[in-house]
Formats: structure tokens, C-alpha cells, sequence
């Protein structure tokens, strides 16, 4: 039996390959594009909080312990990415409560915040000092019990919560403050003497201090104002229930070998 060679031109077959080239172009952009439709972004409202988030004009949110301590729980969650949005305190609440936004990170659980936002566990303890002016206390600072602060105007940023104790001596109008826009304004009027005391976290105040060459007119009581745990968490509008249950078990593992601590720049014990 003989068999034959179709009679296929050098033009035919040139036809016939660059269809497959197409051909394959195309699958490999749909599978391309299907993976990227996959993953998700979460958002995260943040302000500038050194050390734990670094935020400056015009430059992506990369940089502060915090941050990238939820980048890298977030690289171990399939399908998921994190991206930061730079939006002052209390518009970012109210955007997480509206469901404008995912969630934020490293902040104290209050009753009000839990009614619109849904917590992972506590990610991390720390302090938080009462920091006082040298212009208006020479002679250093002291207090035993909250009420002692009576006496004394205090900086406070727009939004902020303490502790359940101190959060009712302001709501009854109890403590005398003066608003301000950042925390970085608020230690410019402590500094200036504007203002008497502020509480804040140790190591926020620290880097503020800092950053701002203040140190020798903000110094930090002895007494510290109170010790709470911090958390990551999200808007119930947007049911984030599986996301919180793979970030749980990532923050237990982390915390078993003390790596939460390290990445936040605390001491390990």
C-alpha cells in the first residue's frame, strides 16, 4: 500500500502555526487573568504610627513593625493579599463600620468598636505611658490613681480610646483635654506646653520623641497608665470569619516561638 502526502502549501501550513501560537497566547492570558481575579485584597486603614507604621506623602505603606508583621501573615494565606490606605482615625473607623473598608490593625478592643468589628486573638500586650510636659511639671511628674489627671489638661487625637476606666472619666466629661488632629501635633503642644499630660504607647512615644528631637521637653512618668492587649480586626459588614480563623492560627504558631514580639521590636521576655 502506498501512502501520500497531502499537498499542503508553505503558506497553509504558516496559517495552521499561527493559530496555535493564538491559540495558546490566549489560554495562558485566560489562566494568567484567572489567577489574578483569585486574589483578594484586603485593606487596611492606617496613619502614620512609627514605629509600628510608617506612612509618608506619596509613597506605598510599606514600612513599620506592624505592617510588615500582617504582610507576612498574610503571605501565608492562599489567595489573599494586604494593602495599606493611609486615612486618619476616626474616619478610618467609620469607613470599617460602613464596610468602605476591610479593617486596620494594632488597636485596643472597646464594646463600641466590637459592635461593628469582628477581632482576631489579641496579637500582642503592651504598655502605655503617661507622658507630661518639663515646661509645666520642673519638678517631674507623679499620679496614683486616674482621678489625680483631673488636675491637668490632656492632649488627646481625635478617636482615641484607652482603657475602659479612663474611657469613662472622658465620656462624663470628668477630664479636661484639648483635640488634636495627629499624634504628632499632640507631642508639638506637650512640648510647647500647650497641653500638660498625653497618654500614649511606649514605643509610639518613644519614636515620636524622637522624631520629632523633643526629648528634653517630653519625659514619661514612672507609673505607666495601664497595660492592654492589642488586636487586628475587620468590619462585620464584609463577614471576614474565615480570614480571621487562618490569621488565629498563624498569630498561636507565631507566639509560640516569639516571633510576634521580635517583629514588633519588644523585648522577648
Amino acid at each position: 500500500m502506498i501512502f501520500t502526502v497531502p499537498n499542503i502549501t508553505v503558506f497553509l501550513w504558516l496559517k495552521i502555526f499561527v493559530a496555535f501560537c493564538l491559540l495558546m497566547l490566549s489560554l495562558t492570558t485566560h489562566a494568567s487573568s484567572s489567577s489574578t481575579e483569585s486574589q483578594k485584597t484586603i485593606s487596611m486603614c492606617i496613619e502614620h504610627w512609627p514605629p509600628f507604621m510608617i506612612v509618608e506623602p506619596g509613597i506605598e505603606i510599606t514600612q513599620g513593625s506592624w505592617v510588615t508583621l500582617l504582610k507576612d501573615i498574610f503571605n501565608d494565606i492562599p489567595g489573599y493579599s494586604v494593602k495599606f490606605m493611609d486615612i486618619p482615625w476616626k474616619r478610618c473607623l467609620l469607613q470599617i463600620k460602613n464596610g468602605y473598608v476591610d479593617g486596620t490593625l494594632g488597636h485596643f478592643k472597646t464594646s463600641d468598636r466590637e459592635s461593628y468589628m469582628d477581632y482576631t486573638d489579641y496579637v500582642i500586650s503592651d504598655r502605655s505611658l503617661v507622658w507630661y510636659s518639663t515646661k509645666n511639671n520642673f519638678n517631674g511628674f507623679s499620679w496614683k490613681r486616674y482621678q489625680d489627671l483631673k488636675h491637668h489638661t490632656m492632649g488627646l487625637v481625635r478617636g482615641e480610646k484607652f482603657n475602659d476606666e479612663l474611657d469613662q472619666l472622658l465620656l462624663d466629661g470628668k477630664l479636661t483635654i484639648d483635640l488634636a488632629g495627629s499624634d504628632q501635633q499632640n507631642f508639638k503642644k506637650l512640648a510647647f506646653g500647650r497641653v500638660d499630660i498625653i497618654i500614649k504607647n511606649e514605643k509610639v512615644g518613644m519614636a515620636i520623641i524622637k522624631e520629632l528631637s523633643i526629648s528634653n521637653d517630653v519625659k514619661s512618668a514612672k507609673k505607666p497608665a495601664y497595660e492592654n492587649f492589642r488586636y487586628i480586626s475587620f468590619s462585620k459588614v464584609k463577614k471576614h470569619g474565615k480570614i480571621i480563623d487562618q490569621i488565629n492560627i498563624r498569630i498561636k504558631e507565631m507566639k509560640s516561638k516569639g516571633e510576634i514580639r521580635k517583629f514588633l521590636g519588644y523585648s522577648s521576655n
